[in-house]
């Protein structure tokens, strides 16, 4: 049976792992509250492998390809991960149709830094700065809001911006994310973007649906 942990007990024992202490002797364990005995997870990455010749646990990662606290390291994000994090992230339409892009963009860059180590704005040369880049510059998305895109001129300009950031990001991989209501997929800016960043630009196109 799983062993149920106190949130208090998971903060210390993380503090410890943070602090770059590896081992927890069964006293310590038992001083804790912990029943002693096989391996205990601790939520989110975290386990005490247990020790039988030292009488202590190792704190180890459960998963290493996860930090302590269970966002994906660099060198693992791929387009799926980020695909699966994005559709994590709810937005009404009511507040769609009320938010600015730049606030948005914060947003969502605070729910990103849940499912990966680095997720931040950061500098690039054709402007301020990119709106998101996850992992060490594995991928750059630039956000646009659907109802912006429908303007012809603010269309071309997303296309133009996409033209300079591929220059720019080369090798890595950028994504458009747009993010509307349903009815928006269809709208005739919204599929020509779509096709022309997908099959000339070698940028993949991901649309978000508020709910």
């Amino acid at each position: 049976m799983k062993q149920k942990i106190k949130p208090t007990i998971a903060t210390k024992i993380k503090s410890m792992y943070q602090s770059g202490i590896e081992e927890l002797s069964f006293e310590e364990a038992e001083n804790m509250g912990l029943d002693v005995g096989d391996h205990i997870s601790i939520e989110p990455n975290l386990l005490l492998e247990k020790q039988y010749y030292f009488l202590a646990y190792t704190i180890k990662l459960s998963d290493l390809k996860k930090d302590f606290e269970g966002r994906w390291l660099d060198q693992y994000v791929d387009f799926k991960k980020i695909i699966i994090a994005l559709n994590e992230f709810k937005i009404s339409k009511k507040v769609l149709s009320d938010t600015k892009e730049v606030v948005l963009n914060k947003s969502l860059e605070r729910h990103l830094k849940k499912y990966f180590v680095n997720a931040h704005m950061s500098s690039g040369k054709q402007r301020s700065y990119f709106d998101l880049v996850i992992g060490n510059m594995n991928y750059v998305i630039e956000i646009k809001l659907a109802r912006a895109l429908k303007n012809t001129g603010q269309m071309q300009k997303a296309i133009g911006q996409i033209d300079g950031y591929k220059d720019e990001v080369k090798d890595n991989n950028l994504i458009l994310l747009v993010i509307g209501e349903k009815m928006d997929r269809q709208d005739r800016n919204i599929l020509y973007i779509k096709s022309d960043v997908e099959n000339k630009k070698d940028c993949k196109f991901y649309f978000l649906e508020a709910v």
